[in-house]
């Protein structure tokens, strides 16, 4: 998908942090946004995820069309979904897994983009930074937070190494 416009976009790797900060602003402030927090996981379900079963980089806040997951932002919706959603934060991780996670050689670590996509222009965007062979720098090293998260060591220290 592409937006005409920056303005029509939502990034729900944001929103997703920003529902992690009111949960832990919570404890600071004795105040309770649980139900909230509960109820936030609609926006990351169904059709509001791609094919690989991951929120989208990015969606168009008009119309609920969206992109596609990459690995520069999935990593941090599964850094916070275990603590935000239990449940759900174990499916993220697997789908992470199925589709970011590859071993080339003798190097490991995540995609930018999901398997099967084509590669021959991804080398280096704003968000991601380089891409080196089909692995995204940013994905693999906040790759290593969202590994021990959700208690993947085996790709957490390699990915730490």
């Amino acid at each position: 998908m592409d937006c005409k416009n920056s303005e029509n976009q939502c990034y729900p790797t944001d929103v997703v942090a920003a529902i992690a900060a009111i949960n832990r602003a919570d404890e600071v402030l004795g105040t309770d946004h649980s139900d909230f927090v509960e109820r936030s996981i609609r926006a990351f379900q169904g059709q509001l995820v791609d094919s690989t079963g991951l929120p989208p980089y990015y969606a168009d806040s008009d119309s609920s069309s969206i992109g596609i997951a990459r690995g520069c932002s999935s990593q941090w919706i599964v850094v916070w979904a275990p603590e935000l959603w239990p449940d759900t934060a174990k499916e993220f991780y697997k789908n992470y897994e199925k589709y970011f996670w590859q071993k080339r050689w003798a190097a490991v670590g995540f995609r930018e983009f999901p398997n099967g996509m084509s590669n021959s222009d991804w080398y280096f965007d704003v968000d991601s930074g380089p891409v080196v062979d089909v692995f995204g720098i940013a994905a693999s090293a906040f790759g290593v937070g969202a590994a021990r998260a959700n208690g993947r060591f085996d790709h957490a220290y390699p990915l730490g190494r």
